[in-house]
């Protein structure tokens, strides 16, 4: 496995147990730099052509050391580079519970445009002096001034009946609203389901009950974390060096508690009146016989509001977080390196029954 990178238009950086690589240019016409040698690929379409470039005979000696110091010079800078972006990842993905959500508040409807009274009061006395002749000046005079008069009233009465349609949206905004702080379960779901049709990690709600809700959050597989992580060399440069297994699980764990919690503040955050939720973090590990996904629970617990007051986000970390505001948390954490490994749902049948309803390609 390794990590790839997109570090400007047309160049490409791939981190691998093979070493740092880069690639330069179009598909047409495309430099490959770094482990593995370096060699130019042309091709359009499904067909791709690549060669080596350097010399190996006596006769180019100096010219393959030149070209040798070139190819080092540059994997160094493109592997700095990417150990430079591959920090602001993982940093980001470490801090992600971190993310603070403006709290819901009452929606009021943007107020009404005004009646266009220029195109009225011209419509009006285009309309009152048609068909009087045109030297009949007292005759239009006393049509215009009519015409002013019912352009007039037909303005109030559309900015009337304007109002009376922004009324009438906001009574609903305001019924709405108060479902919501009395946790009407449809209008909860609602709110909680356009709430997350943006995150990072896919989530959706599965009922709301007695000020309660229950949700699900789909984590990713393990092969999504890097198998490389920036550190700095003896000289003070920012290399890559390969993460062991415990790194490795350690950083799933920080993954898997980052995606909970962040989605169990936006709850909170945009169904002010909910108590608490239950939450399920599942990963798809299978497809069946029919093409459809089937998955597995890693984690799963309950959060009250008030176990959020007080937290010292900016300075705990994720699993910790997540452990010490959770009541019945279940979790499996197994060996020195703690790997998170599925529950047991033979164990737990509530949660078996719950894990069953769970579309996994739909939540995907």
């Amino acid at each position: 496995m390794g990590f790839s990178v997109r570090i400007a238009p047309g160049i490409r950086v791939r981190a691998s147990s093979r070493g740092v690589r880069t690639s330069i240019g179009p598909r047409a016409a495309r430099i490959h730099i770094g482990g593995g040698g370096t060699g130019v690929s042309t091709g359009a379409g499904p067909f791709t052509y690549y060669t080596n470039v350097g010399g190996g005979t006596t006769s180019r000696r100096t010219t393959a050391k030149s070209t040798s110091r070139t190819t080092m010079t540059l994997a160094q800078a493109a592997k700095s580079h990417e150990a430079e972006r591959l920090r602001e990842a993982i940093d980001a993905i470490t801090k992600i519970h971190q993310e603070s959500f403006a709290p819901a508040v009452k929606p009021l409807c943007p107020p009404p445009p005004p009646a266009d009274a220029a195109t009225i009061r011209r419509q009006f006395a285009a309309a009152a002096v048609k068909g009087l002749p045109f030297f009949d000046r007292a005759g239009r005079k006393a049509a215009k001034a009519k015409a002013a008069s019912d352009a007039d009233a037909r303005i109030e009465w559309e900015t009337a009946q304007l109002r009376q349609k922004y009324d009438g949206y906001q009574e609903e905004l305001n019924e709405q609203w108060a479902k919501l702080l009395a946790n009407d379960p449809d209008v909860v779901l609602q709110q909680l389901a356009s709430a997350f049709e943006d995150n990072e990690a896919s989530a959706a709600p599965l009922g709301v009950s007695d000020g309660e809700a229950s949700l699900v959050v789909l984590l990713p597989d393990e092969d999504s974390v890097p198998e490389r992580y920036p550190t700095l060399t003896p000289a003070g440069n920012l290399s890559l060096k390969k993460m062991s297994k415990k790194e490795h699980d350690a950083f799933y764990n920080v993954v898997a508690a980052g995606y909970t919690l962040v989605t169990i503040k936006e709850a909170f955050a945009v169904a002010p009146s909910l108590r608490s939720v239950r939450i399920i973090a599942v990963r798809a590990n299978s497809t069946d016989a029919f093409g459809k996904k089937r998955g597995e629970a890693l984690l799963a617990g309950r959060v009250h509001r008030e176990r959020l007051d007080g937290v010292q986000w900016a300075t705990v970390d994720a699993p910790t977080i997540l452990s010490d505001i959770s009541d019945e948390l279940l979790i499996n954490q197994k060996g020195a390196a703690r790997t998170l490994t599925p529950l047991d749902l033979s164990q737990e049948p509530e949660l078996g029954q719950v894990m069953g309803t769970i579309d996994f390609d739909e939540l995907d």
